[in-house]
């Protein structure tokens, strides 16, 4: 019995060095900047919104601006994020809606859970929520579709 328990700990105990080694080196490494401290970074002139001459500091943001110009101001700012999420999650709908009648049949949803391209496919169960119910989850038996927001 002592020996089981000397064992135990001694697997334990190298585990547990591991476990800190390896914290240790996440710690010295430096993490990329969040996309909010990206932002901030390149908008020198803090009003919010990254102009095409701010977005140069930047070149791999600048090859993408246009493209992240979602309103064509001449800006990126947080109403441009907001569009293109709206944009990708109407091309979504209009995809899975495949009878065209605004709503969202369960066969409809089902059909469509595996096209994750609306959440960046990485994400599997994040964003929407499965048949528990809540935002983005098929409709029960016998209820109705879900209408077109």
């Amino acid at each position: 019995m002592m020996r089981k328990t000397l064992i135990a700990f001694s697997i334990a105990a190298v585990l547990g060095a591991g476990a800190a080694s390896a914290a240790a080196q996440d710690a010295n490494t430096p993490s990329p900047p969040r996309h909010g401290e990206r932002m901030a970074k390149l908008d020198t002139n803090k009003d919010g919104r990254i102009s095409a001459e701010e977005a140069k500091a930047d070149p791999k943001f600048a090859e993408h601006f246009a493209r992240m110009d979602a309103n064509k101001d001449g800006s990126v700012d947080r109403a441009d994020g907001e569009l293109r999420m709206k944009q990708r999650h109407d091309a979504w709908f209009a995809n899975a809606d495949t009878n065209k009648d605004g709503q969202l049949s369960k066969a409809e949803f089902d059909a469509a859970k595996p096209d994750r391209s609306m959440h960046g496919g990485r994400h599997e169960g994040k964003g929407m929520r499965d048949r528990r119910g809540g935002p983005g989850a098929p409709p029960s038996a016998g209820e109705a579709p879900a209408a077109r927001p």
